[in-house]
């Protein structure tokens, strides 16, 4: 047994040997698209161009992934990306500043929110923007803000029968708010001011016109129109 295990010699791995063409490749995807790759993909051409100088080759598996780097970023594609670059304005900032501050609160996307914290200049690529900006819950809070409010401040509303306490889209001291909804059934809401925090839908500083001190705030979907009840006579 010792002598076949000793004379056992594991096969050299497949490799791409070394060639102009690759060379040139290599040297491109470097160098001329550096500013174009992700970290990881920067830190593997580093790593793949020692490692073919250094053994005159690529292995099969280095050399398919460098090939699927290198598709990525093809004439067409990056054609793509500084048209979009190029279209990212003033607009499109001011959004992606407000759906950082929607997500700040929430532990979602929190790399990005901090890129874009941090980095001024930040221009998100088109994939980013539409996962990012593009995504029902994003689009539901930018609708919200952009769309005419049911209620004004200063006026009076109710709270829905089907509001309760906890529910989505309301923050507060359900103490103050009413747990029950005999505490809640028919009483005089004071709509104070739009709130500053972002939801999926309109959100109002509210208390209750018998406590006024004790506020809290709601959706705009949990309250509705105030209707004076006429006393039968």
């Amino acid at each position: 047994m010792g002598y076949y295990h000793n004379s056992y010699r594991r096969p050299k791995p497949e490799t791409v040997p070394v060639s102009e063409e690759l060379t040139a490749r290599l040297e491109r995807v470097e160098t001329e698209l550096k500013p174009h790759l992700t970290d990881w993909e920067q830190g593997f051409m580093e790593s793949v161009t020692e490692a073919y100088k250094k053994w005159n080759g690529l292995t099969i598996g280095q050399h398919r992934t460098f090939e699927k780097i290198e598709s990525k970023y093809d004439p067409a594609t990056l054609a793509a990306k500084s048209a979009w670059a190029e279209g990212y304005d003033e607009e499109k900032r001011k959004t992606l500043k407000l759906v950082a501050n929607y997500y700040r609160t929430t532990s979602y996307f929190a790399g990005l929110v901090a890129k874009i914290d941090t980095d001024p200049n930040f221009v998100p690529s088109e994939s980013c923007w539409n996962k990012f900006v593009e995504n029902k819950y994003a689009k539901k809070m930018l609708a919200a803000i952009a769309r005419e409010s049911n209620f004004v401040s200063g006026g009076f509303a109710l709270l829905r029968d089907t509001f309760r306490p906890g529910n989505a889209g309301s923050w507060g001291d359900s103490k103050d708010i009413g747990r029950g909804i005999k505490e809640r059934k028919g009483r005089t809401v004071l709509v104070l001011k739009q709130s500053d925090r972002l939801s999926t839908d309109k959100v109002w500083l509210c208390a209750y016109l018998d406590n006024p001190t004790a506020m809290w705030e709601v959706e705009e979907r949990w309250l509705k129109k105030h209707r004076t009840v006429k006393k039968k006579s």
